[in-house]
């Protein structure tokens, strides 16, 4: 049986932010630790982003799309999950990846993989042609954007508090060459028995 029988990806919905809080705030704090300072990590209020999510899901952005990867069979429950929609101030048709974080026990099962296939589908039946992700240079999730053929791009600085952490972008012209490379890496993923790429990703 495959070993990501127990999964699912599905679109997210109101009664999933406090299973996404959970694992936006653990990401964090296994991805980020040495790159963020401390007291930020651990002053997340898992709580109060809960809410933020529970309004983002209740009203959505116009073409603003979140996905979850969850065990089949357990409603709410997040491993991973993945946000996205039209890139803000920039041109019709380029889309970006806001979000993508993987619990760090499920990676490497191809279900980061599978986030990025199902949001590509999305952004393709919007319209969208092209997709950007904005990724911290120091993050080691980097190699994950990198295998789906991400183009590197621009770079800017993102300021959290005293602190100013550089950041990169990775690009796709073609969408709908990501949805074929992302799927066809998670099917590799599940019959090879070669060493999974990376799989946990965080950007934006």
């Amino acid at each position: 049986m495959s070993q990501t029988a127990p999964y699912r990806v599905r679109p997210a919905g109101p009664f999933d932010a406090a299973g996404i809080a959970q694992t936006y705030v653990r990401s964090w704090r296994q991805s980020y630790r040495g790159i963020i300072a401390d007291r930020v990590l651990d002053g997340m209020d898992e709580r109060r982003i809960a809410l933020g999510w529970r309004q983002t899901l209740t009203s959505p952005k116009p073409g603003q799309h979140t996905l979850v990867a969850g065990r089949a069979g357990s409603p709410g429950s997040v491993v991973g999950f993945l946000s996205c929609g039209p890139a803000e101030q920039a041109a019709d048709g380029l889309a970006e990846i806001f979000t993508l974080y993987l619990l760090r026990q499920q990676q490497g099962l191809g279900l980061g993989r599978r986030l990025v296939a199902a949001a590509a589908e999305s952004l393709l039946a919007d319209g969208q042609a092209r997709a950007i992700v904005w990724v911290l240079f120091d993050n080691p999730a980097r190699g994950f954007y990198e295998a789906l053929g991400g183009q590197l791009g621009r770079q800017r600085t993102y300021q959290m508090g005293s602190a100013k952490l550089p950041a990169v972008s990775y690009q796709w012209p073609d969408l709908y060459r990501l949805e074929e490379r992302a799927a066809g890496l998670s099917a590799i993923a599940l019959g090879s028995a070669l060493p999974p790429l990376l799989d946990a990703a965080g950007g934006g």
